[in-house]
């Protein structure tokens, strides 16, 4: 999606990179339609001062097949975009290659799990080497998201950063 001046901020939006986050895919739903809502002046600036590159659906194949955490080889696609390989996360390879095309300078990954009863962001925010100014950046974020929709929340959700969690810091070891 690009609005008539895009180009000044390149943001990405990702969603289902495990198969069993449903709730993630709804979510995407909803962002996207308001995105293209006729008439709202929120959205019609955003396209105006980005483009926004939506995947929907990062993991095609794993949600085909049923799987709750796995693509079709049987690999977490959190855990490839250090090295991701044709061979075990073409998804990954896809995704990152036009990412790396396009340049990026906003990243929202959302993230659900089946047991929870919403969708999440997951942020690199609590890292501590993280520059505090864009720690403001996602704090805000999250209040205008919060404000916006009631049923976002951050709490009840999965930590905000573990060693588990989708690494979006990763993004610039590569895409600098």
């Amino acid at each position: 999606m690009a609005g008539p001046g895009s180009g000044q901020r390149v943001c990405w939006v990702t969603a289902r990179q495990r198969p069993g986050g449903a709730q993630g895919g709804w979510w995407m739903e909803g962002f996207v339609g308001g995105l293209l809502a006729d008439g709202d002046p929120a959205a019609r600036r955003v396209l105006e001062l980005a483009q926004v590159h939506v995947v929907p659906c990062l993991n095609p194949d794993g949600v085909r097949r049923g799987n709750m955490r796995m693509n079709a080889a049987g690999v977490n696609l959190n855990q490839e975009w250090h090295e991701p390989s044709m061979e075990k996360s073409p998804e990954v390879v896809a995704v990152r290659d036009r990412m790396l095309q396009s340049g990026m300078d906003f990243l929202i990954d959302v993230h659900s799990t089946t047991p929870m009863p919403n969708a999440y962001i997951s942020s690199s925010d609590l890292r501590p080497d993280l520059h505090q100014e864009i720690r403001q950046v996602r704090h805000r974020f999250d209040a205008a998201v919060a404000e916006a929709c009631p049923d976002y929340s951050m709490e009840g959700t999965c930590p905000r950063y573990t060693e588990n969690v989708f690494k979006p810091w990763l993004l610039a070891s590569w895409a600098s």
